[in-house]
């Protein structure tokens, strides 16, 4: 358990009419669940965002980021009070912590755990645009470091993202992990599946990615259904990801050099 969580500086984010209450509690359910962790949490970061939705009803997302001694942990959570949203990313931050814990137990690595389930609830995005008012948001880079299948696993899970782009370090091939219903699926911007054997539990998908232009990718969100397009730029070659954020805008996830 960590030690001296009260001077623990947390930066708090919040939009929208987020009362000083519930902004208190959400700091103090952090602090609660970082006392926690396997080792000395050094940095917080709690993001509150309230609206109103199309419906009427409110909708909320509570988001925090921890820096446990270097090696960031991550949990999201919506639902239709901040109250809920709070509780909810409470549960699932305690959950990521666990997992960072297991892990340093075994310094050797134990077989990844598939998250179960595909999109829970508190995921799916939450604030819908029309397709016309729709825009290109957030740009994100991913860097040159490579990761292994295992390494790219456990990170999807403790930052608790719905999928993560990574470079493969067996072979550089661009390639993604993904929540999909029954579990967690890989995808390689070449389409070949690895030669050596996956992961117990992870499936499969030989589509490559798409040769598309950023125009096209927006056009594959707004035909479709998918919460992500999966595609290379003719230009770079280099793998890119196109998604819907809980807002109904899109971010961009691209190479460094790309």
């Amino acid at each position: 358990m960590t030690e001296g969580v009260a001077d623990l500086p947390v930066v708090q984010v919040t939009r929208g009419p987020v009362s000083p209450s519930m902004a208190s509690r959400a700091e103090d359910v952090v602090r609660t669940v970082a006392s926690r962790a396997p080792r000395p949490v050094i940095f917080a970061r709690v993001k509150l965002i309230a609206e109103e939705g199309h419906d009427g009803d409110e909708q909320a997302v509570a988001e925090a980021t921890l820096d446990v001694s270097g090696r960031l942990v991550r949990a999201q959570f919506a639902a239709r009070t901040m109250k809920a949203a709070v509780d909810g990313l409470a549960d699932r931050l305690d959950r990521r912590l666990r997992r960072v814990a297991e892990r340093l137990e075994t310094r050797r690595g134990r077989p990844p755990q598939i998250p179960e389930g595909g999109w829970r609830h508190g995921d799916l995005p939450r604030f819908p645009h029309p397709v016309q008012g729709r825009r290109v948001l957030h740009n994100r880079t991913y860097g040159p470091e490579a990761a292994s299948i295992d390494e790219a696993l456990f990170d999807l899970e403790v930052l608790d993202y719905h999928f993560l782009l990574f470079t493969d370090a067996a072979d550089m091939v661009d390639s993604i992990v993904y929540q999909v219903v029954d579990g967690v699926a890989l995808r390689r911007a070449d389409g070949r599946r690895p030669g050596r054997r996956l992961p117990d539990g992870l499936g499969w998908n030989p589509a490559p990615a798409a040769d598309l232009e950023i125009e096209g990718a927006v056009d594959g969100l707004d035909t479709t259904a998918e919460p992500f397009v999966f595609f290379s730029m003719p230009a770079s070659r280099r793998a890119q990801v196109l998604y819907r954020r809980y807002d109904g805008h899109y971010g961009l996830i691209k190479p460094l050099e790309a």
